[in-house]
């Protein structure tokens, strides 16, 4: 039985990956999350997106001293609709 094709594709050329954040009041934890993904982020070579779903903290304004960070913000409280917007 020949292999199936996913298991011997090849992902080193695929483009690269997209990590959404759905972020509710993370001011205190949102920087040590981007931390580690900061210099991918401002590369391209992972498109980083923190959307902000009813937040009243300053997450958005710290998400966005990222460069390459992409920040949305929603007026909903809502991690489904967070991820969608991503």
């Amino acid at each position: 039985m020949p292999a199936s094709p996913t298991a011997t594709a090849d992902v080193s050329s695929a483009p690269g990956a997209n990590v959404i954040i759905a972020a509710y009041n993370e001011e205190g934890v949102i920087a040590r999350t981007l931390e580690p993904l900061a210099a991918l982020a401002e590369s391209g070579e992972v498109r980083v997106i923190v959307v902000c779903n009813g937040c009243v903290d300053r997450t958005a304004a710290i998400a966005r001293r990222y460069p390459g960070v992409v920040v949305a913000e929603l007026d909903q409280a809502s991690k489904v609709a967070a991820l969608r917007e991503g």
